[in-house]
């Protein structure tokens, strides 16, 4: 009543104005633009429906009447739909507001425009306020299938967890992933859902089908609930096959019956992990126990456990009774791990079990069963022979037989040259420990004794102590070897201008192997190893063994004096014999050296021979003459009366010649000879018989060699002979001397029998 009377009172007040002449300055009407009071617009489509929310800014309480709509055009052809807010007069309509248009076409362009109104009545006229938005336009969705994706949330040997993804609905109606979908209402846009899961193998090229009948796993299809879907949780399926390859899918249908699918997602289970018991180490009260766990490259343990219980048909994972034990380390690495158990009872029976908890599922370990060792008592040892003893040193021996059912804390031994039965603290002996390397007897162990005497007699005793405490084995005793020591032993052999042979004796090289031994020389008093202007030659013995070793010493000086000794070297140093001295030969005494090549029985027939010889000169002299001299007495000799001789002038070391005019059937002896400055040098003699047979038919003479067809590791020899066959004719060749001979170093023969024809392949040579 009050605003009535207002109003009326501002309608007699415009009439007194109209009377005075003042209408013109009033105005009549207002049109403001709503840009100014219609704010935070959002305009939203669905594929039948349009939103609209805005916040309107225009307080129109002091007017008669107000009204706000929001208009819902389309052009072609036109409509408009108009959706209202009540708005009651003499109310203040700021605030927020929304509104949605429904049940319309899909693809359809429209235009949303917001208008508030607000009228004042006058008493001659009335005035209104119109405010309008600017058109907004929005088009309809185009239902689509939805769009999913699927991925991997946890994988077990048996069990796969999907996350099903939704990104569209395909309808328009937002979906925010990062809200719970049930504070979403999406059941106004989804119609159902399904996920399969099959086996790679069975698998169809194109989308899975939730009625195969060939699936592993089906969800579905189930219809939409906002609440109980396999995108708001995830879903699992169970009862796969372990260490198989498998394909998902899930597929969502909307309200336009429009089905979306993901991508396949392959994945394959994990094998079954397995642990194995792989050794128990037992004590007197508890056990060690060491078991292989192997698993999927792609699982990870999660928990290991070790359980004891009493001998019986069941597991001992599953006895209420069971006892525990811990896990001392894992290394998953290699698939190791080791437990320990305390508590147990001495001498009784248990059985062992070892349960594995992985990410991808469970495994148990066969049983086993074991008995626990008596109660614990001081640890047994036996000393054995000491070994590798030198003169300074040796290694002690001794065997733990028994560790007294507990664990050993250390070991090791006491010697001493003057307490026959030495024990720890004793002032008199000196104590060596050895690492513990096992707890498992029996565990042979051993310690070097060091520092020792030469040749002293010395007494060991082992001992080993446990947790109950220290046992000692026997007293045994050994005597170390006297130092090292060599002779230099005054004499020598094959002396020449170049060379000479020296003997010396080891008496004893401390057991130490390797020792070096031979002979240091020098034209200089005092030599030694390491003298600038000394030499050394070596044996090539380097073993522990004593005695007389020689050495031929070469490249010596003609005509020298050298001051020699010997020696041996070791880790204990380097010792020497006594100096003696020799001088190498005059070049003016030296005769050649002629050795005489055996003469075959081929080489000989009734009145020749054919015979081969060689010499070699030392340094500085030179053969001007060789030959061969032969008679039917001993001993031949050039200037006998009754020997014949062949002088050559081959001087490159090697020399032949073919003997004729000879005796048949007769004996004859035969030196070769090499002649230099200092006079003749001859071979030792030998005889050979000239044969008793003679032919009236010329005998087989080689008329023609022919070598040809050379190959990589083959060449052929052709012989061509003419009168009557002999029994063989042999080919000799050599790699290294440029005339091979019979009986001469690196020379091989091939032979050509009465039936072999005239042609041979040498093989088995080498390339180039």
């Amino acid at each position: 009543m009050k605003k009535k009377t207002a109003k009326r009172t501002a309608s007699l007040l415009l009439a007194v104005l109209l009377l005075l002449g003042l209408w013109a300055a009033l105005p009549v009407q207002e049109a403001d633009a709503g840009s100014q009071y219609i704010t935070d617009i959002h305009v939203s489509a669905t594929a039948n429906s349009v939103a609209v929310s805005f916040h309107y800014g225009k307080d129109t309480s002091d007017e008669d009447t107000q009204s706000l709509r929001v208009y819902l055009i389309r052009y072609d052809p036109y409509s408009k739909v108009i959706n209202g807010f009540y708005t009651p007069d003499g109310t203040n309509p700021v605030g927020d507001y929304q509104t949605t248009f429904a049940n319309l076409p899909s693809g359809q362009q429209y235009y949303i425009q917001i208008h508030g109104s607000a009228r004042t009545y006058g008493t001659f006229s009335d005035t209104e306020r119109d405010y309008y938005s600017d058109l907004i336009p929005i088009i309809t969705v185009v239902p689509q299938a939805p769009q999913l994706c699927l991925g991997l949330l946890s994988l077990g040997v048996s069990t796969v967890r999907l996350d099903c993804q939704l990104l569209d609905t395909g309808t328009g109606v937002s979906y925010n992933p990062d809200e719970r979908i049930w504070f979403q209402n999406l059941g106004r846009a989804l119609k159902s859902s399904a996920v399969v899961v099959m086996r790679q193998s069975d698998a169809p090229a194109g989308n899975l089908d939730p009625h195969d009948p060939m699936a592993a796993g089906v969800f579905g299809p189930e219809s939409w609930d906002d609440y109980n879907n396999p995108f708001e949780t995830g879903i699992e399926f169970a009862s796969l096959t372990p260490d198989t390859d498998y394909v998902a899918q899930v597929q969502l249908t909307n309200d336009y019956d429009l089905t979306g699918y993901s991508s396949k997602l392959a994945f394959r289970t994990y094998a079954i992990p397995q642990v194995v018991i792989d050794d128990v180490r037992m004590l007197s009260t508890g056990v060690y126990l060491t078991a292989t766990v192997t698993l999927d490259a792609r699982d990870e343990v999660k928990s290991l456990s070790l359980y004891a219980d009493d001998p019986d048909a069941g597991e001992p994972v599953y006895d209420p009774a069971r006892l525990s034990g811990s896990l001392v380390r894992f290394d998953a690495a290699t698939g190791q791990a080791v437990f320990e158990i305390g508590g147990l009872a001495y001498e009784t029976a248990y059985d062992l079990q070892v349960l594995l908890e992985t990410r991808g599922g469970q495994a148990r370990s066969a049983k086993r069963t074991i008995t626990t060792l008596p109660e614990p008592v001081r640890a047994s040892v036996t000393t054995q022979p000491a070994t590798a003893i030198r003169s300074d040193k040796a290694r002690l021996n001794a065997t733990i037989s028994n560790t007294g059912y507990t664990s050993l804390i250390e070991h090791g031994f006491l010697y001493s040259a003057t307490n026959a039965h030495p024990i720890r603290g004793a002032l008199d002996a000196v104590e060596v420990t050895a690492p513990i390397t096992s707890q498992t007897a029996p565990i042979p162990f051993f310690a070097i004794a060091d520092g020792l005497l030469p040749s002293q007699l010395y007494h060991v005793v082992p001992f080993v102590r446990n947790n109950e405490g220290t046992s000692y084995g026997d007293s045994l005793t050994f005597t170390t070897l006297p130092a090292p020591a060599v002779w230099t032993l005054n004499g020598t052999t094959h002396k020449t201008t170049a060379a000479i042979r020296l003997y010396g004796e080891v008496v004893s090289t401390g057991g130490i192997e390797p020792t070096l031994r031979g002979f240091v020389y020098d034209q200089l008093p005092d030599p030694f190893l390491g003298k600038s202007s000394a030499q050394s030659a070596l044996d090539d013995v380097t073993n522990t063994s004593t005695g007389q070793y020689d050495v031929l010493v070469s490249g010596l000086s003609a005509n020298t004096t050298y001051y020699y000794k010997a020696f041996i070297h070791s880790l204990a140093g380097t010792l020497y014999g006594d100096q003696y001295s020799f001088t190498t030969e005059s070049l003016d005494t030296i005769l050649p050296m002629v050795p005489l090549l055996p003469i075959l029985d081929t080489q000989i027939t009734d009145t020749t021979a054919e015979v081969y010889g060689s010499f070699t000169t030392p340094a500085g002299t030179t053969v001007t003459e060789t030959g061969f001299v032969y008679s039917e007495t001993p001993n031949p000799a050039l200037n006998d009366f009754d020997s014949m001789f062949v002088p050559l002038s081959d001087t490159d070391g090697l020399f032949t010649t073919l003997l004729s005019s000879l005796k048949s059937n007769t004996t004859y002896y035969l030196r070769a000879y090499a002649i230099n400055a200092n006079g003749t040098g001859y071979s030792p003699a030998v005889s050979f018989a000239t044969k008793n047979t003679l032919s009236a038919v010329p005998p087989e003479l080689i008329t023609a060699f022919c070598v040809d067809d050379i190959q990589a590791t083959a060449l052929t020899v052709t012989l061509e002979t003419t009168g009557s066959p002999v029994a063989s004719k042999v080919v000799l060749y050599s790699e290294s001397n440029p005339m091979p001979l019979y009986g001469a170093p690196n020379v091989s023969t091939i032979s050509f029998g009465l039936t072999d024809g005239t042609q041979k392949t040498i093989g088995g040579l080498k390339p180039n």
